[in-house]
């Protein structure tokens, strides 16, 4: 995992329309989640996102662990995106949860290995992968906690980002300052 301080959230990532904050109360397999919620209105998703430069070529995957949570006004769409800034492209999928299906984002190239895998208590793992890359592209990994409604307060729990090289996402992997907080990946 090459994203930085995945448990601190609010230092490393970048945050639009939106506040990341802890909470115990919906915990993922031991770990405590977090939650994305919009704090502001107009019609901007609320995200966070991450930057990263490429260091070695080919495939990349994203994924990350996602729960519906009890919000304003519960958003049916949580979307998980990859962008390429150099290249203009924004690959991303969406997860709906009124019929627990993913799709490719409306607008996106083709992406590959999509998955949405139950992993029980409400989450899911969602992932993906765009093969091509070169050393030195520079990415953006890109989290909405809403796509529709755009309602203060609205969001999602998440959990375990992650942008990895490769096909298909690895176990859980926390930094070196996070091991002391959580003592075993799933």
């Amino acid at each position: 995992n090459v994203l930085k301080n995945t448990f601190d959230s609010n230092t490393d990532w970048t945050l639009t329309n939106s506040t990341v904050v802890s909470t115990a109360a919906t915990p993922a397999k031991g770990y405590s989640g977090q939650k994305i919620t919009r704090t502001s209105g107009g019609t901007t998703s609320c995200r966070a996102e991450q930057d990263y430069t490429t260091d070695e070529a080919g495939d990349v995957c994203v994924s990350v662990y996602v729960k519906a949570g009890s919000f304003t006004e519960s958003d049916t769409i949580t979307s998980l995106a990859l962008r390429n800034d150099g290249a203009r492209t924004l690959w991303g999928m969406d997860y709906d949860w009124s019929t627990g299906t993913a799709s490719v984002r409306s607008g996106s190239p083709s992406i590959n290995n999509m998955t949405a895998t139950d992993v029980g208590d409400g989450w899911f793992r969602l992932s993906f992968s765009v093969g091509g890359f070169s050393v030195s592209d520079a990415l953006t990994f890109e989290l909405y906690g809403d796509t529709e409604n755009f309602v203060v307060g609205n969001g999602v729990y998440f959990f375990g980002p992650q942008l990895e090289y490769g096909e298909n996402p690895t176990a859980v992997r926390l930094n070196e300052d996070e091991r002391t907080k959580y003592s075993t990946a799933y």
